[in-house]
């Protein structure tokens, strides 16, 4: 990616990344437009056997774009996917059911989920609280 300014002066290329691109530019005396994926909020949090996570996906790229959510203990082991679908633009709501990878509850403490959209974390990380 370059720029270019007013005069024609072209900048130097700069390293490859992750970049979303939302088609959305800033108009002065219009509200700002969030133009990366995050989440909201989760409620009810603290939860028991569910909880729902409002998620928001701005226009990117090819819509629908594959979303996940990946819950972490505190030792930052990833203990559960969350959910992995594909999210068109706008906030969603995903519930969200207090079971690890193999199916079993889990167990009651402080959990962090981090979103991933198209194999890139967004956001910062939401903190969830199970309560058996």
């Amino acid at each position: 990616v370059t720029a270019v300014d007013t005069a024609g002066f072209e900048s130097a290329p700069s390293p490859e990344g992750a970049h979303i691109v939302s088609g959305i530019f800033d108009d002065p005396g219009t509200p700002t437009i969030p133009r990366t994926p995050y989440i909201s909020r989760v409620y009810p949090n603290p939860f028991n056997a569910s909880t729902t996570m409002d998620v928001f996906i701005p226009e990117i790229g090819a819509i629908p774009a594959p979303v996940s959510v990946t819950l972490f203990d505190v030792t930052g082991r990833a203990v559960a996917i969350a959910f992995e679908v594909r999210l068109g633009p706008g906030q969603n709501s995903i519930s969200i059911l207090a079971v690890d990878r193999s199916g079993q509850e889990l167990a009651s403490g402080l959990y962090i989920a981090r979103l991933r959209v198209w194999q890139s974390e967004f956001g910062s990380a939401m903190k969830l609280v199970h309560l058996k």
